[in-house]
């Protein structure tokens, strides 16, 4: 991992801990996945999730209504 995705890495799971986690009940998972198109090098995903679960949840969300 570059110095810059683990310092953006600690950056993200440092805001979801202190702003967003608050926000939900207990025991909820956080994820933030954030990509630039055609460039794999510019993925981050931070998930305090097991990625399996991640993964089924975007499976079941291919399936869902778009929300509006």
């Amino acid at each position: 991992m570059s110095n810059t995705i683990a310092w953006l890495n600690e950056r993200l799971t440092t805001i979801l801990a202190r702003y967003v986690e608050p926000l939900f009940k207990p025991g909820t998972k956080l994820t933030i996945i954030a990509r630039t198109p055609d460039n794999n090098e510019a993925d981050i995903l931070v998930s305090s999730d097991d990625l399996d679960a991640v993964i089924a949840l975007i499976e079941r969300s291919k399936h869902r209504e778009p929300i509006q």
